[in-house]
């Protein structure tokens, strides 16, 4: 998989858009889009949602993708806050890791 953003654009509370995937990773409608790692935020493997189209636009590197979003922010009464209390010791490794493989 390619590791992106996900940005909600408040036109829809339904859709988000996935950014930062480059123009050359294939990317189909009704792929599943996860949470990783990475972001120190999330817990990995969480469906985030589907991608319902994607569009390259003219002389762009990344490609504007659409994802329909798993969960209906209409409908939401109680969510859960999720803290990570080791993102700061997280990133240190990720960094240190990063540095050794670039080294």
């Amino acid at each position: 998989g390619k590791s992106g953003y996900i940005v909600w654009d408040a036109e829809s509370p339904n859709v988000a858009s996935l950014t930062e995937i480059p123009i050359h990773v294939k990317v189909s409608r009704g792929d599943t889009v996860l949470t990783n790692a990475f972001s120190g935020y999330f817990p990995p493997e969480m469906i985030v949602g589907t991608i319902q189209k994607s569009e390259i636009p003219k002389g762009e590197t990344f490609q504007q993708i659409w994802v329909d979003l798993a969960v209906d922010f209409n409908k939401l009464h109680y969510v859960e806050v999720v803290k990570n209390f080791l993102k700061e010791e997280q990133k240190q490794l990720e960094l240190e890791y990063y540095n050794a493989e670039n080294n």
